[in-house]
């Protein structure tokens, strides 16, 4: 089974606001701890306010007609 790869906000009140994809919240949450350079902790899933976007790689992409040349 594959998952949805998506677009995440996360912020944090310390560290900010940062946009990352990942496949779930807690990936979300390390993705970003990644890059304000800090070292992931436990506490930090809860002190921040995460939200998902679009996906960015759906989990069974479906080709159009379009995608054939429109036959």
């Amino acid at each position: 089974m594959q998952s949805e790869i998506h677009y995440w906000t996360v912020r944090h009140p310390k560290y900010g606001c940062t946009s990352v994809t990942a496949v779930n919240r807690y990936f979300a949450v390390l993705s970003a701890a990644q890059e304000w350079g800090i070292k992931a902790r436990l506490s930090l899933h809860a002190e921040c306010d995460v939200e998902r976007g679009d996906a960015v790689i759906p989990a069974s992409p479906e080709l159009e007609a379009e995608d054939y040349g429109g036959k």
